[in-house]
C-alpha cells in the first residue's frame, strides 16, 4: 500500500522541471495524475514517465492563465479518476529580468497573468469540489523570492509574494472544510528558468543576478528537481499544516519532510 494510493493529483507546469519531478514522484507514490502546461510535447513525456511506473495519467494542455485550462484540469480529474484531492501549483514564469525602466507592460502583465492569476483561477476551479467532499490538498509553489530582495527580479518577487499570501488567506476561508493550503519555496533547483538566470548579464542588476546564480552552483546549493519533488510527496501526505510558507532550505522542514 502505497501513501497515495486511490488518491488523484492535478499538477500544473508538468512539462518539466519541478512540475515534471513532482508529477512522477506523486505517481510513485500511488496517487492517478492529471498533469497541465502549455508544452505539449512536454507533457506527453511526462505521461509517458508515469504510465511506465503503471499508473494512470492524463495530459491537458493549457495556459494556466486562461481561464478555460483550469475547469478543463478539474472536469479530466473527475471524468477520469472520479476525484480531485490534491492541487499542486508548480506553473509559473519567471517574467522580465533587470533594471524597471527596461521593462515591458506586456511582459510584466504576463508574469502577472500566469504567476498571480493562474493561482486564483486553478484554486478556484478545485475548491468547490474540496470543499462538497470536505478534504483536500493545495500546494501553491512560490519562491524564496517572495520575502528575499534580489535586484532585477521586481517582476517575480512581486508575484511570489502575492502567491504566499493569496495562499495564507485561502487556507483561513477553507480550514473548517478541513482542506489544507500551503505555499512553498522548493530550494533554488536546476531548471530552465535558473540557467537563464545565469546567462543574463550587461548591466549592474544583470551582472549581480548572474554573479548570484554562479555563487549557489559553486555552494552546492542547486537541488535536482528530483530532491525538491520530496517535499511535495510529504505536503501530500504527512504534513498537517495548513497556512504557512514552508521552505525547503529550512533544516527542521527538510528533517521532517525527510529530505535530509
Amino acid at each position: 500500500m502505497r501513501p497515495l494510493d486511490g488518491k488523484v493529483a492535478i499538477v500544473t507546469g508538468a512539462s518539466r522541471g519541478i512540475g515534471r519531478a513532482t508529477a512522477i514522484a506523486l505517481a510513485d507514490a500511488g496517487a492517478s495524475v492529471v498533469v497541465g502546461a502549455r508544452d505539449k510535447a512536454g507533457l506527453g513525456a511526462t505521461v509517458a514517465a508515469i504510465a511506465a511506473e503503471g499508473r494512470g495519467a492524463v495530459a491537458v494542455p493549457g495556459d494556466v492563465g486562461d481561464p478555460a485550462t483550469a475547469p478543463r484540469l478539474r472536469d479530466a480529474a473527475l471524468d477520469t479518476f472520479g476525484a480531485c484531492d490534491l492541487l499542486i501549483k508548480a506553473a509559473a514564469v519567471g517574467g522580465p529580468v533587470g533594471e524597471i525602466e527596461t521593462f515591458d507592460v506586456d511582459e510584466w502583465n504576463d508574469v502577472l497573468r500566469i504567476n498571480v492569476t493562474g493561482t486564483f483561477l486553478t484554486c478556484r476551479a478545485l475548491v468547490p469540489e474540496m470543499k462538497r467532499r470536505r478534504t483536500g490538498r493545495i500546494v501553491n509553489v512560490a519562491s524564496g523570492l517572495a520575502t528575499r530582495v534580489q535586484p532585477g527580479q521586481t517582476a517575480y518577487s512581486a508575484t511570489k509574494a502575492a502567491v504566499v499570501q493569496f495562499t495564507k488567506v485561502l487556507a483561513a476561508e477553507l480550514d473548517e472544510y478541513g482542506i489544507r493550503v500551503n505555499a512553498v519555496h522548493p530550494g533554488i533547483v536546476r531548471t530552465d528558468m535558473l540557467t537563464r538566470l545565469g546567462s543574463v548579464g550587461g548591466s549592474p542588476v544583470l551582472d549581480l543576478i548572474s554573479r548570484r546564480i554562479s555563487e549557489l552552483h559553486e555552494a552546492g546549493s542547486v537541488l535536482e528537481p528530483e530532491q525538491s519533488a520530496r517535499l511535495f510527496v510529504w505536503l501530500a501526505t504527512a504534513c498537517e499544516r495548513t497556512g504557512e510558507f514552508i521552505r525547503m532550505d529550512d533544516p527542521a522542514v527538510r528533517a521532517e519532510a525527510g529530505c535530509g
